[in-house]
């Protein structure tokens, strides 16, 4: 198959940019043809611009899901980035305590292939105290259904697993062959897994007390990163979280939010 042009991948990225919102760089460019060289053979395209008009023709809306996959990043892994975790135990619990709340309300909205959620789940059950009596609504959303797929699953290898103490895996998965663990159907049935584009109008009706934003940042500019900051914040409750990749500070960014520590930001209004 011939090389990518620039022209080709100037437009590739600006379909990507319309339907997800993720900017790919030029430095990129060898790697969206790799991604893209693997989709044409699956789906029996010739070349880049008959899938380039086919994408722009918006005539088959399973191809564009399926581009969208292939070149989303989806990089994750249970209890990724420890400090949100020593946070959400030693100060979102206590401040939901002296509140007397009963009800939590999480979104984790990027949450690949489920370890994120599960994780912040899972924490959850671990230092709530007499965490059945809680009432936990956590939503789970991403850009790829192939990611969302494996997350609903919820099956991993043990190398997935190796992050989580012998002590919790087993109680909160069990093996169903060698090598590989299914987390327990109770947590599974906790989390509404659910397709959403984070460029789409938010359709929440309730606000949420944590919103988690890992590690997605990055994909988007500036201008991107503001729009979204402003539409997490409709939808966290006054004195609730938002939570970022450790390597995305939103100090460049006028986004009317109170830091708190790196990579976590407080709603103040």
């Amino acid at each position: 198959m011939s090389e990518l042009s620039l022209q080709c991948f100037k437009q590739f990225a600006e379909i990507v940019y319309k339907n997800s919102g993720i900017h790919i760089r030029p430095d990129k460019k060898s790697l969206l043809q790799s991604r893209l060289t693997k989709l044409m053979r699956r789906e029996k395209i010739p070349d880049y611009k008959s899938l380039l008009e086919t994408l722009e023709s918006g005539r088959e809306p399973r191809l564009l899901t399926e581009f969208i996959d292939v070149v989303s990043t989806n990089v994750t892994r249970f209890f990724r980035e420890i400090q949100h975790f020593d946070f959400i135990r030693d100060r979102f619990i206590p401040e939901l305590l002296k509140q007397q709340k009963r009800e939590i309300r999480v979104w984790s909205s990027a949450c690949s292939s489920g370890q994120e959620p599960y994780s912040v789940l899972i924490h959850l059950l671990e230092h709530l105290p007499e965490p059945k009596s809680w009432n936990i609504q956590f939503l789970a959303t991403d850009i790829s259904t192939k990611v969302l797929r494996f997350a609903q699953a919820g099956i991993y290898s043990e190398e997935a697993l190796a992050e989580i103490s012998p002590s919790l895996r087993d109680k909160y998965f069990e093996e169903i062959e060698d090598g590989y663990f299914r987390i327990h159907e109770a947590l599974k049935q906790q989390i509404r897994f659910r397709h959403f584009n984070l460029m789409q109008p938010f359709p929440f009706r309730h606000k949420f007390d944590l919103v988690l934003c890992r590690n997605v940042m990055i994909y988007f500019n500036s201008e991107t990163q503001k729009q979204l900051v402003d539409k997490f914040k409709t939808c966290i409750r006054k004195e609730g979280y938002l939570i970022v990749g450790l390597s995305e500070a939103l100090s460049k960014t006028d986004h009317g939010l109170q830091f708190v520590k790196s990579s976590v930001y407080q709603v103040k209004r």
